[in-house]
This record gives structure tokens, C-alpha cells and sequence, in this order.
């Protein structure tokens, strides 16, 4: 599942994590593992990067709803969100 600009996410924020309508919340890809086949076989951890932000439009005690402003990777299910 593709989550793209101008979308409608749920997290699993609320009222109870401190969440407010308005905020502007930060979309991180998780960090992944690579093998790094140019000078050796080991692994490499690369760092999470910026995949979008949210505006969070509604908020319950566990959940709030958000709209997807910008998109500069696609977001998908289990990404991090942060407050930027």
C-alpha cells in the first residue's frame, strides 16, 4: 500500500500522546540494511530519510486522522512519524 500527497493517513497518535488538530507532523522511511558490495560484504545500516509531512485534522484519545501535505518518497504502512 502507496500513500501519496493529499491522502488521508490514521496514526496511532492521539489525544493521549499529546496530539492537537494542527500539528504538523514529520513522515521518516525506516531505517533498512544493505550489503555494501563495493568494498566489502558487510552490512550497512542506512539512515531513515524524510519521506513527507502530516497535518493532523483529528484527534481522539488513541488515533487521529491527518492529511499527507507533501510527499517526496512514497509512504507506506509502518513508517515513522515525528514531530519535525
Amino acid at each position: 500500500l502507496v500513500i501519496g500527497q493529499y491522502q488521508v493517513v490514521i496514526i496511532n497518535k492521539g489525544l493521549e500522546d499529546g496530539i492537537e488538530i494542527g500539528h504538523l507532523l514529520a513522515v521518516n522511511k525506516n531505517s533498512r540494511q544493505i550489503i555494501d558490495r563495493t568494498v566489502s560484504e558487510d552490512e550497512v545500516t542506512l539512515q531513515k530519510q524524510r519521506a513527507g509531512t502530516l497535518l493532523v485534522y483529528r484527534v481522539f484519545d488513541r488515533i487521529s486522522y491527518a492529511l499527507v501535505m507533501t510527499s517526496r518518497l512514497p509512504i507506506s504502512v509502518f513508517d515513522q512519524v515525528s514531530v519535525p
